[in-house]
């Protein structure tokens, strides 16, 4: 074999070995930003109430105790009884919904990395034709993948939209309280300084979290959010990664429900907001995964609480 046709192989497995690791990474980038794309936390007594966001599926809160079932009636239903829909699933990453996918292509470029290290001819066959071949088909998927992350990521609207007060959609309405009122969106109104805490607050905890400051984060959000945010962080760190969130821009805000439990007062808000979200290597700072230049949108449903008087602590995440 000639040089030219040694170092084309050579930088041909190099590029092979990058498009396999980056395919491989994805769903850790899939997961980045502080929460790790989790819905955790706890809304006080609302925790498992249906609304704009996916169910919890991480609190202290314990869940409500179900209910008994009624025998089956299958033969001959009662007049007037109808099946309820399911409730519908939470929205998962684009890793987590299609694994299938994910695992194909990174197993496509393993099998033909494997052929070029152990002296195959990859799935395309016939040589560098073939190691080209392999080499577009990589690029392909690998673009294809970014772009359907970027798509499911959603979208941002370029104002904080007040106090508006957002229903929440859907087929199934929240249960009502024991003394049988109809829950109002808004119990009491927030001022443009709590809504401007809100944007200090998301800013500072991908800040905290960017610079794996667990103390940082224990200001901004409570104890049991600041338990969770620890062990992300230290799964990045056992992985020799950091996730970094940076240049972080609110989008929009929708207020979506407040409301007084005991002495804290609760509001849950739409958060739609980007930033460059990328991983580092924690030994060198070589980027691992992710682009900074290039933004990602994300919509999440946030509650925050505070007791009467004092300041807002984010209590609960929920992937919009």
């Amino acid at each position: 074999m000639n040089k030219v046709g040694v170092v084309s192989r050579k930088w041909t497995k190099a590029l092979v070995v990058s498009l396999a690791l980056g395919l491989a990474l994805l769903p850790a980038l899939a997961e980045a930003k502080a929460g790790g794309g989790s819905s955790m936390g706890s809304r006080g007594s609302r925790t498992y109430t249906p609304n704009t966001g996916a169910p919890v599926q991480r609190s202290l809160t314990p869940p409500p105790a179900a209910q008994p079932s009624a025998p089956p009636m299958a033969a001959q239903p009662a007049p007037g009884l109808r099946s309820e829909a399911p409730a519908m699933a939470p929205q998962a990453s684009m890793a987590r919904r299609n694994p299938l996918m994910t695992g194909m292509m990174a197993g496509f470029l393993g099998a033909g990395l494997g052929a070029l290290i152990f002296g195959g001819h990859g799935f395309a066959g016939g040589g560098l034709g073939g190691v080209l071949s392999l080499v577009l088909q990589g690029l392909l998927l690998f673009f294809v993948v970014r772009w359907a992350m970027r798509l499911f990521a959603g979208r941002g609207r370029p104002d904080f939209a007040g106090a508006a007060p957002q229903s929440p959609p859907g087929p199934a309405p929240a249960p009502a309280p024991a003394h049988g009122q109809a829950r109002q969106p808004q119990e009491f109104p927030l001022t443009q300084e709590d809504l401007s805490s809100f944007e200090r607050i998301l800013t500072g905890i991908q800040a905290a979290w960017s610079r794996n400051d667990v103390d940082g984060l224990r200001h901004l959000v409570t104890p049991e959010m600041a338990g969770y945010m620890a062990e992300q962080l230290a799964g990045n760190a056992a992985r020799g990664l950091s996730n970094q969130v940076q240049q972080v821009r609110l989008l929009q805000g929708d207020v979506n429900e407040t409301w007084r439990e005991g002495g804290a007062e609760y509001a849950t808000v739409t958060m739609r907001w980007e930033a460059g979200d990328f991983m580092v290597r924690i030994d060198n700072g070589a980027g691992a995964a992710g682009d900074p230049r290039s933004p990602v949108a994300t919509t999440e449903v946030w509650t925050l609480v505070r007791q009467r008087n004092g300041g807002w602590l984010l209590s609960a995440i929920q992937q919009g």
